[in-house]
């Protein structure tokens, strides 16, 4: 069971995550860096549903 109790909630998080400085330490490790991991799938739980 996701942490996160609806898709809304997440998407704060994730939006308030990406406003941090530490979010933009690891993006620029990721993108700078030879990546020795890769994007959680948890950053693509929840998608538009067509």
């Amino acid at each position: 069971m996701s942490y996160w109790q609806s898709e809304a909630g997440f998407d704060d998080h994730l939006r308030w995550r990406i406003g941090t400085s530490r979010w933009t330490e690891m993006e620029q490790k990721y993108l700078t860096a030879e990546p020795e991991f890769s994007l959680m799938p948890v950053m693509f739980r929840f998608r538009d549903k067509v």
